[in-house]
């Protein structure tokens, strides 16, 4: 009899011990799994925010270009061509030899222009007349962008 009751004991405490050594190991498990989750959480959270900055950006970009179409909708729909390029004045209009024109423009200082030529890389000089230059918007989105630069 004493002899089942070590072989019972026996077979209990393995077991046992074979019960605590599955939960040790399904705890440590879980726990990794916890950080994998935790990581991929931040990782996806700084994703997200990335992205929602990014979708703010654009929508003051859309919210800009909707306005200044809009003003530029106002001015010709009333006659105002209230429209002056940032920095850019014209000094002179000048020949340039064999019937062409140049126009001296300041912008960052004193420049001689062509037509064809791109000023800050945001107009371009579309024609040059004997009273005023035609400026083309390049940065803007509408198709009919020329306006007159002129003296003064």
């Amino acid at each position: 009899m004493l002899k089942y009751f070590f072989i019972s004991l026996f077979i209990f405490s393995n077991v046992s011990f074979a019960n605590e050594a599955t939960a040790s190991l399904h705890t440590e498990v879980n726990k990794e799994e916890q950080k994998k989750n935790d990581i991929l959480n931040e990782i996806n959270i700084e994703k997200y925010k990335d992205e929602l900055m990014e979708y703010q950006r654009l929508q003051r970009e859309n919210l800009m270009l909707k306005l200044r179409l809009e003003n530029r909708t106002l001015e010709k729909s009333l006659g105002v061509d209230s429209f002056m390029p940032e920095g850019v004045k014209l000094v002179a209009i000048m020949s340039s030899g064999a019937g062409s024109l140049r126009a001296k423009i300041y912008e960052n200082g004193l420049k001689n222009v062509y037509e064809g030529d791109v000023l800050s890389e945001k107009y371009k000089v579309i024609k040059i007349n004997k009273d005023n230059i035609k400026i083309q918007d390049l940065s803007s989105m509408e198709e009919d962008t020329v306006f007159l630069l002129s003296k003064g």
